[in-house]
């Protein structure tokens, strides 16, 4: 969609241009010469001011092509800074171009008393200050632009409507708002009107139809509300209608299909509602209709399916339902793109017959039956996309479309996920384009091994097989896709080693074999894999240790996953080297030995899952720097001493520290805080904890026990403590009251001092609010 309208925008201005060389034959140039004009530019207008062109005449031609363009089409380079002085010494001026750019600043008041401008171009510029309302004088325009000037402004005038040779207006991306004035209804002549990429609002004005000559309306990327009026209807010399991307309603009128002429509507991101209208087959000469996300219901007329001119049917992400037509005439289709309705019926042959089609979109529908296209016929076709339906027929011969595909040179996207295929992958897969970069046939029942002709599909970059019932080994010519970026073979019943020949693969950035019955160990190759972000060898029954090699893998970022394994071993100290990763999960493998200090340094890790191993020893000091963690079990090892108190100061959001062996008390900030965001189970000699633990009281070591504590609660993390200006409300308020105990205790006068009994009763209850902080 954004090529087309690329394409049309560039269209545009080709026209606008070849009608300024119109007006600038050599014998129109009647008093300079075009070196004259040039010669002037470079004395005067880049020294800002365009006075000194006095003696340019009626028919003269003042364009940026005698500046020195940035535009490639023109030139490399570019003139900066503002244009001012624009005197009446230019008063004879018809054509003033000055877009491709880097001019600053508004556009020169002085510029409307050029009166006999017809041709005014300021776009691609960074021009401020909005379009000034005294532009509305030069009543000769026939052509103003001012285009890709980002931070223009402002409103458009209603004094342009005084414009009445007006015939091309362009004021796409310039950040205007206000709404479409009202007296733009009398630009009768004008055939171009562009307004696309603003923040203009309110409703599409009815008195548009003043406008009898319009053959292009873009109001795309705006605010625009309401419905689209009845009287767009009256435009009866429309080609273009372009309103994508605004807040309209009200479905797509009906009477719209009274203007024979159009060739192309665009709009989608509308929340229009309603259905296609049934005879939308009247627009004979229709090209582009573009309907994506307009939540239409209803069916599609299979009258659409006849429009011979017809290059763009795009309809995807709505609630469209019903059935294609058995025989479709559309030769000059390019792209059919239908995802995500509800379309239901089998894919009719007669698709082979858009023999032009490059883009095949039919994904998330409820199509089913065998596939019967031949595909053969589409020798330009570049993506198909026709996963989540239905085309499993149990058939011997299902997957035989496949042959037809080896004609598809062009092909670079296959996608049939989740289609419940149930054959078996043929080994004609390998005749598919070299241009194929990505096959997707997850979540389908294939069957039996995967063929090695696979490994010929040399442009691959992301190969996804996963979710199948796959079986036999990992064939070694995997390591001939060099190309391949995402290897996704999870959930089959893959047995074997992983092949050494991985380790070719070095552009790999994902890497995803979980869920199969792989045994050996981890092979050492992909250390060559320096790209990997990304790594899941869970669930599976590898062994050995974990090569230190691949902990050195500085790229991986996203997640490395070796759990449910039956790794053995320690965990080498080369782990620190993974400070860009974000998950590690290492559980349910047969680790042991205690925790590397060096685990510390993967500062970037959000979540780090040590659980079921036979990890020993403390936790140590140097985990205080994953400040970040958000996830983190170690629970079901033989790990002793003390919970560190750093984990209280964590913005941890679950953490299990189960069936080990800590001991002492348990902290009470933080996670541990919420009873049910942690779990310190089967740790039989915790004490203390907030009080739904129903931990047993810390046993005190002397008869001060409570003031210690007290006066030493916020002294065992001084890091963790600062700037937080809570914990320090809190310690001030009871440091406090112990001051005015200790102050009450020290009175002269034995009777003014407080009761022994009063003071062990105030420390108690000092205490317990702080435990329960």
């Amino acid at each position: 969609m954004s090529s087309l309208l690329v394409f049309m925008k560039e269209s545009s201005f080709d026209h606008f241009y070849k009608y300024m060389e119109s007006l600038s034959e050599p014998g129109l140039r009647k008093s300079l010469s075009s070196e004259a004009v040039k010669h002037t530019f470079e004395s005067s207008c880049v020294r800002k001011t365009l006075s000194s062109l006095e003696n340019l005449k009626e028919q003269g031609y003042l364009s940026s092509a005698y500046l020195e363009r940035r535009n490639k089409s023109y030139n490399e380079k570019s003139r900066a800074g503002m244009v001012t002085n624009i005197s009446s010494g230019c008063s004879n001026l018809e054509l003033l171009d000055l877009s491709y750019n880097e001019l600053v600043g508004s556009i020169p008041k002085e510029t409307s008393f050029l009166f006999k401008l017809t041709f005014v171009s300021f776009s691609n510029n960074n021009l401020v200050g909005g379009i000034s309302p005294s532009l509305g004088n030069i009543s000769s325009i026939e052509v103003f632009s001012v285009t890709s000037n980002v931070l223009l402004g402002g409103s458009i005038p209603g004094t342009l409507g005084q414009w009445k040779a007006l015939k091309e207006f362009y004021s796409h991306d310039c950040n205007l708002h206000g709404t479409i004035p009202q007296e733009f209804s009398r630009l009768t002549r004008l055939s171009i009107l562009e307004l696309g990429r603003n923040k203009i609002h309110g409703v599409i004005p009815t008195n548009i139809s003043g406008c009898s000559n319009l053959q292009s309306l873009d109001l795309s990327n705006n605010k625009l509300v309401g419905s689209i009026p009845k009287e767009i209807s009256y435009l009866s010399k429309l080609v273009n209608l372009v309103l994508e991307d605004n807040n309209l309603n009200g479905g797509i009128p009906p009477f719209m299909v009274n203007i024979t002429s159009m060739e192309t509507l665009i709009i989608s991101r509308n929340p229009l509602c309603g259905s296609i209208p049934d005879n939308i087959g009247h627009w004979k000469n229709l090209r582009h209709f573009i309907c994506t996300n307009c939540n239409l219901s209803g069916t599609i007329p299979h009258s659409l399916f006849n429009l011979s001119l017809l290059i763009n049917l795009t309809l995807d992400d709505n609630q469209l339902k019903g059935s294609l037509p058995p025989v479709m005439m559309l030769p000059n289709l390019v792209f059919l793109q239908l995802s995500v309705n509800k379309l239901t019926g089998y894919l009719p042959p007669s698709i082979s017959n858009c023999s032009r089609l490059n883009y095949l979109e039919l994904a998330v529908n409820k199509f089913s039956g065998k596939l019967t296209i031949n595909f053969a016929k589409l020798r330009d076709i570049t993506f198909i996309t026709l996963g989540q339906n239905n085309f499993g027929s149990s058939e011997v011969d299902e997957m035989k479309f496949f042959d037809s595909l080896e004609n598809c040179t062009q092909l670079k996207l296959l996608d049939l996920r989740g289609c419940n295929f149930q054959g078996v992958l043929p080994v004609s897969i390998g005749n598919l384009s070299n241009q194929l970069q990505s096959l997707y046939l997850n979540g389908n029942q294939l069957h039996g091994k995967l063929p090695e002709s696979i490994g010929s599909l040399s442009g691959l970059e992301l190969l996804s097989l996963g979710s199948n019932q796959f079986t036999g080994n990992i064939p070694s010519t995997i390591g001939n896709l060099r190309r391949l970026m995402a290897l996704y073979l999870y959930r089959n019943h893959l047995s074997g080693h992983i092949p050494d020949a991985i380790g070719n693969i070095t552009m790999l950035l994902r890497l995803s074999l979980f869920s199969n019955t792989l045994v050996g160990v981890i092979p050492s190759s992909l250390e060559n894999c320096k790209n990997l972000t990304a790594l899941y060898l869970n669930d599976n029954k590898l062994n050995g240790i974990i090569p230190t090699k691949l902990l050195q893998l500085s790229s991986l970022s996203i997640s490395m996953n070796l759990s449910q394994n039956n790794l053995f071993g320690s965990l080498p100290t080369e782990v620190g080297d993974l400070k860009m990763l974000n998950s590690m999960d290492l559980s349910e493998n047969n680790l042991s030995g205690s925790l590397p200090s060096s685990l510390g340094g993967c500062a970037s890790l959000l979540v780090l899952s040590l659980r079921s191993n036979s990890f020993q020893g403390v936790i140590p000091s140097s985990l205080s720097s994953l400040k970040g963690l958000m996830n983190l079990d170690i629970s079901h090892n033989n790990l002793s001493g003390q919970i560190p108190t750093f984990l209280q100061y964590f913005k941890l959001e679950y953490l299990d520290m189960s069936y080990n062996d800590f001991e002492g008390e348990v902290p009470m900030l933080g996670v541990f805080s919420n009873a049910s965001a942690f779990s310190i189970l089967g740790n039989s000699r915790l004490c203390g904890g907030i009080i739904e633990l129903g931990l047993p009281r810390c046993k005190e070591t002397h008869k001060n026990r409570h003031t210690h504590n007290i006066l030493n609660v916020y002294q065992e993390d001084e890091t963790a403590m600062q700037n937080q200006e809570t914990h320090a409300q809190i310690r001030d308020k009871w440091l406090a009251s112990i001051l005015k105990i200790g102050v009450s205790c020290s009175m002269d006068s034995p009777q003014d001092r407080m009761d022994m009994k009063y003071v062990v009763d105030g420390l108690k209850h000092i205490l317990d609010n702080v435990k329960n902080i």
